[in-house]
């Protein structure tokens, strides 16, 4: 018994070993007939669907390391395309092979603005291209000005939106969208009865926008023409609490008050795209013209909002 524990301790300690100086690395191509060789040995690529919309072929490399960097030779067809030495370390196990034979890094930080990284997660869009799009501006600041009173600025959340997108060229769109958006307290929907004896005020907006966008790698930025219905509410209320009053004494309701603009603006939004066909973006509305009495007059929504597209 004494033995055969120190021989499972022995194992379990070349087990570590081996372990702390190997490394397994994993290549990416979508070459066909790519064949890869390391330290003599050739290791051939097998289809893998390693992006949802683009599909690559895979190399699972595992390999003791001894130096910081690795001599890769790729060839194609028998035909030696690139013969490179790639420096490794730690938190590096990715590698990519273009259409050239290049090997390419890809590390996290870098994948923010990488147009490759960005063609191959993401779906790309065509010319032609006809999409449904889902909006949800959670987040919602008003800058009102209201009848014989002075100017609003009031913040909130909850809201939702639906529109089309058409593409007239792969990295251009017209996007048709309205959407309804609010200043409710907390940013999820919940049943609220504000209390009768106070004031609870409150600013929405209609929106429909249509705006000219162009694809930049990762970003989507639009510029257009915004109809908004911008609205400001202050719910009626008692002047005061039954245990305020005196004997005898009524409260007095203060009449509830909305107001309503209808005005004509601009919209600018710029979204960033997180996955396959989801954007976290902002847009802001300011408008300039009010057609329910004519005459300038500026006013502005900005909202935080999650999108959703969906071929």
């Amino acid at each position: 018994m004494k033995y055969f524990t120190k021989a499972i301790i022995f194992i379990a300690f070349l087990f570590c070993c081996v372990s702390i100086h190997s490394q397994t690395l994993f290549l990416y191509s979508d070459l066909p007939d790519t064949k890869i060789e390391i330290k003599d040995s050739v290791y051939k690529v097998y289809s893998y669907q390693y992006y949802k919309s683009h599909k690559v072929k895979r190399a699972v490399i595992r390999f003791r390391q001894k130096t910081p960097f690795l001599n890769i030779k790729i060839s194609q067809n028998d035909n030696l395309l690139n013969d490179t030495i790639v420096e490794l370390d730690r938190s590096m196990r990715s590698l990519f092979v273009d259409t050239l034979g290049n090997v390419k890094i890809y590390r996290r930080f870098n994948k923010l603005f990488s147009k490759k990284y960005a063609e191959l997660e993401f779906y790309k869009y065509k010319k032609h291209s006809i999409i449904a799009l889902i909006s949800i501006p959670d987040i919602n600041i008003y800058n009102f000005e209201l009848e014989n009173r002075n100017r609003i600025t009031q913040a909130g959340f909850l809201g939702i939106g639906f529109g089309m997108e058409y593409f007239y060229k792969n990295n251009k769109s017209l996007q048709l969208r309205s959407d309804g958006i609010w200043s409710f307290f907390i940013p999820v929907p919940a049943p609220y009865d504000p209390t009768p004896y106070g004031s609870w005020k409150t600013c929405g907006a209609w929106n429909i926008n249509l705006t000219d966008n162009f694809s930049l790698k990762r970003f989507q930025l639009g510029y257009g023409l915004n109809y908004a219905i911008n609205i400001w509410n202050a719910k009626g209320y008692y002047d005061k609490r039954p245990d305020e009053l005196e004997e005898g004494e009524q409260a007095e309701f203060v009449e509830s008050v909305r107001e309503v603009n209808r005005m004509l603006g601009l919209t600018l939004q710029a979204n960033y795209r997180l996955g396959k066909f989801y954007y976290l973006g902002i847009i802001y509305r300011p408008s300039f013209f009010q057609f329910s009495q004519p005459k300038f007059l500026y006013e502005h929504s900005i909202s935080i909002e999650f999108l959703m597209k969906f071929k």
